[in-house]
């Protein structure tokens, strides 16, 4: 999902964001790399949860995946970028087989390297595997 959801973000980012990539981690760093334009967009995997899908006579799981997308820019754009990049993510689906990405929740991560806020978001969504 992160790959899928990487390349939607860099197709439809904001019009002020200038940087959408996969993450490493979801640590804040104190010096942003060189080359790194702000606003910027990471998004990293999360932990996906699963759990009996109650098929009578075969396997199966529902199976939620979750998505981390931060974002990073200055302290004044922090909420205008926010309710932009949520109007993008909202509703967005990686396929017929999953449900539309729904969001969890966010946090403030902090200043960091200055007047710079990162923004945690944490997204899901759902989906059913089963044997054939």
């Amino acid at each position: 999902m992160i790959s899928e959801l990487t390349s939607f973000l860099n197709t439809n980012k904001p019009a002020s964001v200038q940087t959408v990539a996969e993450a490493w981690n979801t640590e804040p760093l104190q010096d942003l790399e060189d080359g790194v334009d702000i606003p910027a967009i990471y998004v990293y995997p999360g932990d996906d949860e699963t759990e009996d899908a109650g098929y009578d006579f075969r396997s199966g799981a529902a199976v939620t995946q979750v998505a981390h997308v931060d974002i990073i820019c200055l302290s004044g754009d922090m909420e205008a970028l926010k309710a932009a990049v949520r109007l993008v993510l909202m509703g967005w689906s990686e396929g017929a087989a999953f449900t539309s990405l729904q969001l969890s929740g966010g946090i403030n991560l902090g200043h960091k390297a200055g007047d710079l806020v990162w923004w945690h978001d944490t997204w899901f969504n759902e989906t059913q595997i089963r044997e054939t």
